[in-house]
């Protein structure tokens, strides 16, 4: 496969997320629902790594006072334990700037403008309702009837009860990657799995976050086949 190489870290548009298994997982994703990363007749977005929550909200706090640098500035970023928690800190930085911001998101995601003209998008994984992380929202994508994942369920508890030492937030971690394991090509990162077509990348939950996505950037997908 060869090399993904995106759009330049200056492009206009910039989306950060956590950490690199946010930024694959949406490469591919969005590759697999046809969109062409590497048209350098388009301008694209660049997935910036932050590292964490806290480097993250601070990128998106500099880049909201560029305007004349940037046309969009994102984040995606797990909802974790307290969705509305999580929000609060989305707002903090967004409503200073002018933008207008709802009590809680909705399940299309956040997109609005600020006095400016810069557009500012946030997506809450997994589904801006539900508190969680990328990992649930990839478990919402497994295939309809998949009796695997049920049984990965199940392994992941006896694990714990056996002494399995994750923690309860890792839960759907550990569900993901145990049920990763029994792939054709066991233990594949993410973003290789979702290319694989591990998961169903044409269902409800994941064509939200692409139409969210498409509606930010400005981007047309050919239809979903």
């Amino acid at each position: 496969m060869p090399q993904f190489e995106g759009p330049s870290e200056d492009s206009p548009f910039q989306l950060f997320v956590e950490g690199n298994n946010d930024r694959h997982s949406i490469i591919h994703l969005l590759k697999r629902r046809g969109f062409n990363w590497d048209d350098r007749t388009k301008l694209v977005p660049h997935i910036r790594v932050s590292g964490d929550v806290d480097r993250l909200l601070k990128d998106l706090k500099i880049t909201l006072k560029n305007p004349e640098t940037y046309k969009v500035a994102a984040v995606v970023l797990d909802a974790d334990q307290d969705l509305g928690r999580r929000w609060d800190a989305v707002r903090r930085i967004l409503e200073p700037q002018d933008v207008s911001v709802p009590t809680l998101p909705t399940s299309e995601g956040f997109i609005a403008s600020g006095p400016t003209g810069l557009r500012v998008g946030a997506w809450l994984m997994p589904d801006n309702c539900l508190p969680g992380s990328l990992d649930d929202f990839l478990g919402m994508l497994v295939p309809a009837g998949d009796a695997c994942w049920n049984y990965s369920e199940s392994v992941v508890d006896e694990a714990a009860r056996l002494g399995a030492p994750y923690e309860v937030k890792s839960r759907a971690k550990a569900k993901i990657h145990t049920w990763l394991a029994w792939r054709k090509e066991p233990g594949v990162p993410l973003g290789r799995a979702i290319t694989q077509s591990c998961f169903d990348t044409n269902n409800a939950v994941c064509s939200k976050f692409v139409d969210w996505f498409c509606r930010l950037f400005d981007i047309q997908l050919p239809p979903a086949s």
